[in-house]
């Protein structure tokens, strides 16, 4: 995947947050294969979260995150808020010991991705209290290898939502018929938030 462009996925999870926005009030996030950033950008902009780490795999995106968290720095409300940005690689999960009450994500499950380890991540990086939402589109069918693990463990309990409602399918751009030629699949495809919590 590229860490250098939106995807609609991304723009599904940006508004999740902000329709959501007091789920996140006094949280400690993180955002797992942030990407541009428009995740943790949103958790800044439209809520109360205490700290967001944003983090990717590749030490460029992360220069990029850094850039992009730089140029938005004077819209964010929240003087308190914590925002780190991180290298993270899920197959190195075992060396990453810090924890926190959200976990955050979109479009993370494809063919190819490091389904197990991201499990293993998620599972060792999420409080005993927390909860982890993870955005994906309808034609991403390898979620059922990454739900695999989670059955055959029964540490996680996950809840499937299917996203609703007018507002997360506006085209992001002024001009409508631009926006949806840019991002097609926000009128083609469904999305749902994956929600997992510990059994």
């Amino acid at each position: 995947m590229d860490g250098f462009h939106i995807w609609e996925a991304g723009i599904i999870l940006a508004r999740y947050i902000a329709f959501n926005s007091e789920q996140f009030k006094n949280k400690s996030v993180l955002e797992l294969g942030t990407g541009v950033g428009i995740g943790g950008l949103a958790l800044a902009l439209f809520t109360e979260a205490n700290s967001v780490t944003m983090s990717d795999y590749r030490n460029d995106v992360v220069e990029n995150i850094k850039k992009q968290t730089k140029k938005n720095i004077k819209l964010i409300k929240n003087k308190k808020l914590q925002i780190e940005t991180i290298n993270l690689d899920w197959t190195n999960y075992e060396k990453f010991e810090k924890k926190y009450d959200i976990i955050i994500g979109s479009d993370l499950i494809y063919a190819g991705s490091p389904v197990k380890e991201l499990y293993y991540l998620i599972k060792k990086s999420l409080n005993k209290d927390g909860k982890c939402y993870i955005i994906i589109p309808s034609e991403r069918h390898y979620s059922v290898k990454f739900l695999e693990n989670i059955d055959n463990e029964k540490v996680l309990n996950y809840e499937i939502v299917k996203i609703d409602g007018q507002n997360y399918f506006q085209s992001p751009l002024k001009n409508q018929e631009e926006g949806f030629k840019t991002y097609p699949g926000l009128k083609e495809l469904e999305f749902y938030v994956y929600i997992f919590t510990f059994a």
